[in-house]
């Protein structure tokens, strides 16, 4: 407010004060303190000099905060635990900033997905609001294989304070796998002509699980089920069966 003119008192002051950032904590956060001692403030009983004093002495603190957010994200089920690439269906994706964190929208989201849509809304999932969840939904169609990319924007999300996120952060890129494997057959000795037995490979055209279960036989047993010799693929889609 003004100051009266007549005594060069007023009841309100507004004190701009500018943070000593030298004074900041690892985390990017310091505290001010304005302290009032008592005594100091005169009201103008009696003319100046002879007023009534300030009794107490007033203390105020607040905490000043310029440290951007950090980001990092992760692709996971819907309890956050690690999933494996590539997806097939939809997956989940886990934000984890480090600190509260306030602007996350549906729509922001969606303006960083390419190739997927946002299925629902975020979901906090933390009490301190810096961990965050949401549903994806992979655009590609059947038969074909896609990238589900997430570049997330650095304007629009902030922490408590109004720090963005320190940077853009790099793009994120998430493998979708809608196509089934092919596979063939071939048999040795070609004229399919053996005494006892024969041999048959299976070539896929990618790595594939495969059990001795899964393979049905009439009239004949299969004795030996490894792919070519190893407990598993041979990591380019071939198994022999015997």
């Amino acid at each position: 407010r003004a100051v009266n003119p007549s005594n060069g008192l007023a009841d309100q002051y507004v004190l701009a004060i500018v943070a000593d950032t030298a004074a900041a904590d690892a985390a990017g956060r310091f505290d001010v303190q304005l302290q009032l001692d008592a005594n100091v403030a005169e009201d103008n009983t009696g003319g100046a000099g002879n007023g009534n004093k300030n009794n107490i002495s007033n203390l105020f603190k607040t905490k000043i905060d310029q440290k951007n957010p950090t980001f990092a994200i992760a692709a996971t089920d819907n309890q956050g635990n690690p999933a494996v690439q590539p997806f097939r269906n939809n997956f989940f994706l886990t934000l984890t900033f480090g600190e509260e964190i306030t602007g996350l929208a549906k729509a922001t989201l969606n303006s960083a997905l390419s190739n997927a849509t946002l299925v629902g809304d975020p979901l906090k999932v933390d009490k301190t609001g810096g961990v965050w969840r949401f549903e994806v939904s992979p655009t590609a169609a059947a038969g074909t294989t896609d990238t589900v990319s997430f570049s997330f924007p650095a304007a629009g999300v902030s922490d408590l304070a109004g720090n963005n996120l320190a940077a853009a952060p790099d793009r994120e890129d998430f493998a979708i796998d809608k196509k089934k494997p092919t596979g063939t057959f071939v048999v040795h000795p070609s004229n399919r002509l053996s005494k006892d037995f024969f041999v048959v490979t299976l070539n896929f055209d990618e790595p594939v699980s495969l059990r001795k279960e899964d393979i049905l036989i009439s009239e004949g047993s299969m004795t030996v089920a490894e792919p070519n010799g190893a407990a598993g693929d041979d990591g380019n889609g071939r198994f022999t069966r015997y």
